[in-house]
């Protein structure tokens, strides 16, 4: 198994959208029985909004507010 950590903003997401090839190569990460972690600097509230926003569901865990939360 292997785990791999991502920032959000402008790491995911590119020119504020998420790619499609993006999604298709975490779900296939994913898929292969491996762990994907969204890091980010963000509030939960502010991380829920972005989930919504972007229709997220491809992680495992999350970091928010550079793990203070």
């Amino acid at each position: 198994m292997k785990v791999i950590g991502s920032d959000f903003d402008g790491t995911i997401t590119t020119n504020k959208v998420i790619l499609d090839s993006t999604r298709k190569a975490i779900k296939k990460f994913r898929d292969n029985g491996n762990v994907f972690v969204i890091v980010t600097g963000r509030s939960v509230p502010k991380f829920k909004e972005g989930i919504e926003k972007y229709n997220i569901d491809f992680f495992d865990y999350v970091i928010c507010a550079n793990g203070s939360i």
